[in-house]
């Protein structure tokens, strides 16, 4: 039977761990980075008896993950952000896969996001079904500073139960995590020698709503769709401003 480290990287997220965690009592051991909390999501943590520790440098979220990782003692990982959360059917699932070695392959996960309090099921977010279980042996995440992945020869495969996903508590806290990553991809862009003026912004901003709106049918997901779609415009809209502000 396999051994399994659950690992992720954490900031603030007292509030998602106290959800995150119960789900993960299955797994041999928890690891979780601290990349500069400052509310008790460390005392949290090592409450339920994971194993913790502080990042000391920020270089983006995919070394940040390979830093998680190193510091598991077990070769296969599972690797969530504090703000998702394993459905009782893919534990169950993932539980029989241990007991085969995970028939030696590395797994995705499907993943179905709230947005408003509402499951989303179009916008986009339907096909979203990340790899999220693997032996660190045969892969590890890449570089990315964001919209890191994980990188394996392994085969590849996808578990049937549902990863939930509650990625934003508030409309705040959409915004906020708009700009950042929007910041560090504009910054990501400018160094690849990209630019961008205001009319590009704009047309970036609009043909992310209809592509998430009519092409990728967010329309029906009524309310809670339309702002998804409008405000995940914006993010894009943002970027590219940022981009046009920094070559100023």
């Amino acid at each position: 039977m396999a051994k399994v480290s659950a690992v992720m990287i954490v900031k603030n997220e007292s509030a998602n761990l106290k959800r995150c965690l119960p789900a993960l009592s299955w797994t041999d051991e928890i690891v979780v980075l601290d990349t500069g909390s400052e509310d008790d999501t460390i005392d949290l943590a090592q409450s339920f008896g994971c194993k913790t520790a502080k990042l000391d440098v920020w270089e983006g979220f995919g070394k940040a993950k390979q830093k998680a990782v190193s510091l598991a003692e077990n070769d296969w990982i599972l690797s969530l952000d504090a703000d998702e959360l394993l459905s009782e059917d893919l534990q169950e699932e993932l539980k029989a896969l241990r007991e085969q070695d995970f028939l030696n392959c590395a797994w995705r996960l499907k993943r179905k996001s709230f947005y408003e309090g509402k499951l989303i099921h179009f916008c986009g977010w339907q096909n979203d079904c990340p790899l999220r279980v693997f032996n660190r042996l045969k892969g590890n995440f890449n570089d990315l500073p964001v919209h890191e992945g994980v990188k394996t020869e392994m085969e590849k495969r996808c578990c049937k139960g549902i990863l939930y996903h509650f990625p934003y508590a508030d409309k705040d806290a959409h915004f906020k995590k708009m700009r950042f990553y929007g910041e560090i991809r504009a910054k990501e862009l400018k160094s690849k020698g990209k630019k961008s003026n205001p009319f590009i912004a704009a047309l970036r901003g609009i043909l992310k709503f209809l592509k998430m709106y009519i092409l990728q049918l967010g329309f029906l997901d009524g309310k809670a769709g339309f702002l998804l779609c409008t405000r995940s415009a914006w993010g894009i809209w943002y970027k590219y401003h940022y981009l046009w502000k920094l070559s100023q």
